[in-house]
């Protein structure tokens, strides 16, 4: 079975994330993100429900930072929803939980 797209986008999504953080010379952020982009990856369960939950607490946050009346925090803060509305979307989706699941059975 071919890995959804969404998943592909969401990796390649994670994959700038550490580039940036590589190139700001964050290497504990760049580290953290290798190794969950690799547990996504080889279909680990428990790594997905955790980044959900991560992403679901970012989408909670980032729509109230855009409660306030300042324009760059409302632009910043629908960035980050955007991105935490995506992983989520991504990762409840039945394709992806299909994807996983059978990835992780057959290695």
């Amino acid at each position: 079975m071919p890995m959804p797209g969404k998943l592909k986008i969401l990796l390649a999504l994670m994959a700038l994330s550490i580039g940036s953080s590589l190139v700001g010379r964050s290497w504990f952020s760049a580290a953290i993100s290798v190794a969950i982009a690799i547990g996504l990856f080889i279909g680990n369960e428990t790594v997905r429900k955790v980044v959900l939950f991560f992403s679901a607490l970012g989408l909670v946050f980032a729509a109230l930072s855009m409660l306030t009346f300042h324009p760059l925090a409302f632009v910043a803060g629908a960035v980050a929803a955007l991105q935490s509305g995506f992983t989520v979307f991504c990762l409840t989706s039945a394709d992806v939980k299909t994807w996983m699941f059978t990835k992780k059975l057959t290695g």
